[in-house]
């Protein structure tokens, strides 16, 4: 509604969780009207001053990259909203941070993608709170998730290990990102950024 008044939206991400509203987001945008307003979806890992600084690495190559990425994301409740329609469940509500941040680096399309869950034999825990995904870029770049809600809060949320032109990029938290093969490239923040 806000942009057919002609009103440019920041929205929180997922832009959407439900496919006529992507539909109709589509519709919007498919005519050649350059006036139209500007649609921003609030996807933040990008541009943390680490994805930057990895970013500004990746530029300056040529070459495809392997990227594994974790969350130990913690454990929810099955009854917390997150879960519910209005959270759309982790894999949509947080997870694609990190689908953005790998299409940020690969500065490419997707080509492919699969995924698979954990099933465990519990009910305390959810399959759709325990999945790999790997996506495939047009680049030649692999990323992979490991999104989990199995791990324990002592090691840290997320981290990450970069692999190119006989480079190591590995970052741990957005507090701190080590570097291997260039020099001048690694960095620390105090606190999380």
């Amino acid at each position: 509604d806000a942009l057919e008044a002609g009103k440019h939206v920041l929205v929180e991400k997922p832009l959407t969780i439900d496919k006529g509203e992507l539909e109709r987001i589509e519709t919007f945008f498919d005519d050649d009207d350059c006036n139209k307003p500007l649609l921003l979806t609030g996807y933040n890992r990008r541009f943390s001053p680490y994805a930057r600084r990895i970013g500004k690495l990746l530029s300056q190559s040529n070459s495809p990259f392997i990227l594994n990425y974790r969350m130990n994301a913690g454990f929810i409740p099955k009854d917390h909203w997150v879960h519910g329609p209005e959270g759309g469940g982790r894999n949509l509500g947080e997870a694609c941070h990190i689908y953005d941040l790998f299409t940020a680096f690969s500065d490419s399309k997707v080509s492919e993608i699969s995924a698979h869950a954990v099933r465990p034999n519990t009910s305390h825990y959810r399959y759709d709170d325990n999945f790999v995904a790997t996506l495939c870029f047009n680049n030649g770049s692999v990323a992979n998730l490991v999104y989990t809600a199995l791990g324990n809060k002592e090691v840290p949320k997320e981290s990450a290990e970069l692999y190119w032109d006989g480079k190591i990029a590995l970052l741990n938290d957005y507090k701190s990102l080590e570097v291997v093969g260039a020099a001048g490239f690694s960095m620390k923040t105090k606190s999380q950024d």
